[in-house]
């Protein structure tokens, strides 16, 4: 029976053996570092395909995120086709290097906590979109454009692309500069970071349906993303921008091989 009483081993690649190592795992993956991992590997991933696929020679071939970012600087040349990848790399190395005394330990553990971390809630965000005309018909809120809507919510965000560059765009950069704005004019802490998360993930959904490229505006699915922006919002600022590339990649990759698993 004394085993009964005996501490239990636990994988080397559990995140969190002892309280304390929870503690860390859920401040860890807040840490840039853990950032820096997950993104390095999916840019060179993205980028790599992207280049052999088409020779880079495709606009068409990139994540919506990705594009337009390139297109804000076309009179800088053809160099400017690798800046958004360097920009991003570079903030996160900054951030690092910033943070440098905090970076977190036991990675192993760290990294395949991360990935079932993401992996829960990708699939919790799945089950929001498989479930929300449901959720808007019961709210009571009159919609008479539900049974008109075009494509499936399912179908939202499917390039794996999204996840570096959507994230960056719209959780990293532009909540923090309208947060930045609105501590200018006297709004700031958890009130100004609740508007800048709403009034960003508004553009995020918005800018889907701009442009010629753009997807054609259906309610449900503006609906939808903007909830799902508030929701990465959420993640990036209490679980870590690691955390949010994650859970859009994963959401990504369950949308993309639906049809092929048979899957609703």
């Amino acid at each position: 029976m004394i085993w009964l009483f005996r501490r239990p081993r636990f994988p080397w690649f559990w995140p969190g053996r002892t309280p304390v190592e929870l503690l860390s795992y859920f401040s860890g993956t807040r840490h840039p570092a853990a950032s820096l991992a997950v993104v390095v590997p999916l840019l060179l991933a993205y980028e790599g395909a992207v280049l052999g696929l088409t020779g880079g020679e495709q606009p068409a071939a990139r994540n919506g995120a990705d594009a337009w970012l390139r297109n804000l600087v076309p009179e800088m040349g053809a160099w400017a086709t690798h800046l958004p990848p360097v920009v991003i790399v570079a903030v996160l190395v900054m951030q690092t290097v910033w943070c440098w005394r905090e970076v977190p330990g036991r990675w192993p553990a760290l990294l395949f906590g991360m990935v079932v971390e993401c992996l829960m809630w990708s699939l919790s965000l799945w089950a929001l979109s498989l479930g929300w005309p449901g959720i808007i018909k019961n709210s009571g809120v009159e919609l008479s454009w539900l049974d008109q809507a075009g494509p499936s919510v399912r179908a939202v965000l499917p390039l794996i692309g999204a996840g570096v560059y959507e994230e960056f765009l719209f959780r990293l950069a532009a909540v923090g500069l309208v947060a930045w704005a609105l501590r200018v004019v006297g709004v700031g802490g958890l009130t100004g970071w609740c508007v800048a998360a709403i009034v960003s993930s508004w553009f995020f959904a918005a800018a889907h349906h701009w442009g010629p490229m753009g997807q054609a505006y259906s309610p449900i699915v503006f609906s939808f993303r903007m909830a799902a922006g508030v929701i990465l919002c959420t993640l990036a600022r209490f679980r870590g921008f690691s955390i949010a590339v994650g859970t859009h990649l994963l959401y990504n990759l369950i949308v993309g091989l639906r049809p092929v698993a048979g899957l609703p």
